[in-house]
């Protein structure tokens, strides 16, 4: 039986994809294979498509203008080039004391002998300071 395209189907067609609805899903609910789908619904599918693009591109600038930093922050990485890179500033003496400092602030202050001491750290969920021991084969703190 041959698929005859209607004003109702051709609507629907558009409709459904605007919507995000696969054209598997479209085909079967129509009760046609996808080639057949794709055939006689070629323009409603792409205008559903541009319809759910421009309307979620309209949404992420409403966001933007009303001063939505996150979605400022996705619009400039993802269409502006902006990207994050993360730099350490690493530095040693000879009394073999490091500090490592990133953008985010100090990550790490002091290493004496065995000892670690977090002096710092960015406000991310880190602990703001742990004091690390290692320990012996015997398992207790070696001093």
């Amino acid at each position: 039986m041959k698929h005859e395209p209607t004003a109702e189907t051709r609507k629907l067609v558009r409709t459904f994809s605007s919507y995000g609805v696969t054209q598997k899903r479209l085909a079967s609910y129509l009760k046609i294979n996808q080639d057949t789908l794709a055939k006689h619904y070629r323009a409603e599918l792409d205008d559903g498509m541009t319809e759910k693009l421009a309307y979620a591109g309209k949404s992420l600038f409403d966001a933007i203008v009303k001063g939505n930093i996150v979605a400022t922050m996705f619009f400039l990485k993802t269409q502006g080039g902006w990207h994050e890179t993360e730099q350490f500033n690493v530095q040693v003496t000879n009394d073999v004391s490091v500090r490592i400092e990133s953008a985010r602030g100090v990550l790490l202050e002091k290493l004496v002998g065995r000892q670690i001491e977090v002096i710092a750290a960015p406000d991310d969920g880190m602990v703001e300071e742990e004091r690390v021991e290692e320990r012996g084969a015997d398992g207790r703190p070696e001093i």
